[in-house]
């Protein structure tokens, strides 16, 4: 029998939002997948590294108070097909949690995935880190980042500290986090990168882009 007088309950559309914050996606990379990664990500941080800047464009810059560690920008597939499966796995990784979590209109990738070294200094002034930031982007001109994806490629007996937090009204630290792990949050999500204390610490970012949020 209908409600009458026109009256409807709905329900949410599945998937239905669920958790606006972060995915923490386990074991998303299998460990041959993880030493793939780990082999092309230093290849190009040998050949290429740079140091993590501050800022976009002309008024990017070092800023060891903001942020410390060394980057190696990877090549568009179709100048190095070797990558094809970086950006691919990260790709249907996030866009997995996407479509069970926020639904945003994403159609790939404008910057290049970023993967990184966090490494403690000792004597060299302060360890590597990343204080807090979000990865939205600041130029109207380049496409929407949306979500940004991270995966985390050292084993936890290979460094110590380097925890991830997040602000949610309060802080939120994500620690101990298993190698081959994938995290997917918005990229208006405020997060920071703790000090690494010792060993070497490797990610794997990327963003996902779309058309402008209105």
């Amino acid at each position: 029998m209908e409600f009458g007088d026109g009256l409807m309950y709905r329900i949410p559309p599945y998937p239905a939002v669920k958790d606006p914050n972060m995915r923490v996606c386990t074991r998303a990379l299998t460990p041959e997948q993880v030493l793939l990664f780990r082999q092309l990500g230093d290849e190009y941080v040998t050949k290429f590294g740079k140091p993590g800047y501050v800022g976009f464009n002309i008024s990017s810059q070092e800023r060891h108070e903001k942020r410390r560690c060394q980057v190696g920008w990877l090549n568009h597939p179709m100048h190095d097909r070797r990558l094809c499966i970086m950006y691919d796995l990260m790709a249907e990784i996030a866009q997995s949690a996407n479509a069970d979590t926020w639904q945003y209109d994403i159609d790939g990738y404008y910057d290049m995935l970023q993967y990184v070294h966090y490494t403690a200094r000792e004597n060299d002034g302060p360890d590597d880190h990343f204080s807090w930031h979000m990865d939205k982007g600041d130029d109207w001109r380049r496409p929407q980042r949306k979500l940004a994806v991270v995966a985390i490629l050292s084993s936890l007996n290979e460094y110590e500290g380097g925890g991830l937090s997040i602000f949610d009204g309060q802080e939120i630290s994500l620690v101990a986090l298993e190698m081959g792990t994938v995290l997917v949050f918005p990229s208006f999500v405020q997060h920071k990168v703790a000090p690494i204390t010792k060993g070497l610490r490797r990610t794997l970012v990327g963003w996902l882009c779309g058309p402008r949020f209105k």
